[in-house]
């Protein structure tokens, strides 16, 4: 949006203002080593920086609108109502946002919010089936309280609407539900495969030097009890190791590899057995009705949050610019103009 490209080109000036400041030796910038890493350098400049900064641009926006709604909670409250729930702060505006928050619920944030958020947003296309209104605010709210892109925090929170909706539409759409239950048990299954291979391997490396090394030792010591030459003990060593890890009993199964066919015949009988209802004892899942479908795409809900933000921002704060530069050197000069482009 406009308001966002204003704000991002605003905070490259006030960055070029204050490499200015540097070089004149008017300010000195400490960094961390990591920064100047070449690496790290090169790795920033395809695009992680820039989509870090507009995130924080968000969050900015956020606690601006937060805090307004925060505020008016209170205000409509009253101090005797903030000090039986512990806040004993007098004035509220020595604290901050998140502090002030403690002392609401998420309940009356979303109802704060519901008069900030008009009705377009239920025009625009909504990330998942069962989605509403209710879930914008709740994406809102979460996104303070549990912080950005933290989604599956927000649908464990019995006070947001995401668990119910999601609960409620599993129980409509059984054929989506039991994909996903099977998907998430076949993870489960597929990762403990995994898991039990890397333990096998790591023991069977263990047993393998364990005969290595008594291999070695008996083969120095026959040799040496024989009076062979200096080379005849490496060559019966080496010869000894060799017999000592090749007499190793392999399971039959190859615990410590994992192929397709393995993975094809355990996941299938477990999912036989879940679909009978039998009990399994290697695998014992139970899932809430809100834990079988996940939450919709994080880059989805990242630009959902973006959009209700932006329009949040646009309809209770017009006048509010995002961001200002912090010097007056900024693009005051060709010079400036220069070095901000080199930046």
């Amino acid at each position: 949006s406009e308001s966002e490209i204003s704000w991002v080109c605003e905070s490259v000036c006030s960055a070029a203002a204050i490499q200015l400041e540097v070089e004149a030796n008017i300010r000195f910038l400490r960094i961390p080593l990591s920064l100047a890493e070449d690496a790290y350098v090169k790795e920033m400049r395809k695009g992680p920086a820039l989509r870090a900064l507009r995130r924080v641009g968000i969050l900015d926006r956020l606690n601006i609108i937060m805090e307004d709604v925060i505020d008016d909670i209170i205000a409509a409250l009253g101090s005797e109502e903030m000090g039986r729930r512990g806040c004993l702060v007098k004035d509220y505006s020595t604290i901050d946002a998140d502090l002030k928050a403690r002392h609401i619920t998420s309940e009356e944030l979303v109802l704060g919010l519901t008069s900030r958020l008009s009705a377009k947003a239920a025009e625009r296309r909504t990330p998942a089936a069962w989605w509403d209104r209710s879930c914008d605010l709740g994406l809102i709210v979460g996104a303070f309280v549990h912080g950005f892109g933290n989604y599956e925090a927000m649908r464990n929170d019995e006070e947001l609407p995401f668990g119910k909706l999601i609960g409620s539409y599993s129980a409509q759409d059984v054929g989506c539900a039991d994909a996903a239950r099977f998907f998430v048990v076949s993870t489960i299954v597929a990762r403990r495969i995994f898991d039990a291979a890397l333990e096998s391997s790591k023991a069977k490396a263990q047993l393998e030097a364990h005969a290595a090394v008594a291999a070695a030792v008996a083969a120095t010591k026959k040799a040496q009890a024989e009076g062979a030459t200096a080379d005849e003990p490496i060559k019966n060593a080496s010869a000894g190791v060799m017999d000592a890890v090749n007499s190793l009993d392999v399971e039959a199964d190859d615990l410590h590899m994992v192929t397709l066919p393995r993975l094809n015949r355990t996941i299938g009988g477990v999912l036989r057995r879940y679909l009978r209802g039998e009990p399994a004892d290697d695998i014992a899942v139970k899932l809430k009705p809100c834990d079988v479908l996940p939450m919709p795409d994080p880059r989805v809900l990242d630009d959902r949050l973006s959009e209700l933000v932006e329009l949040i921002n646009s309809r209770s704060f017009p006048n509010r610019s995002i961001a200002q530069p912090t010097s007056s050197l900024v693009a005051d000069t060709p010079e400036a103009v220069s070095s901000a482009n080199e930046i």
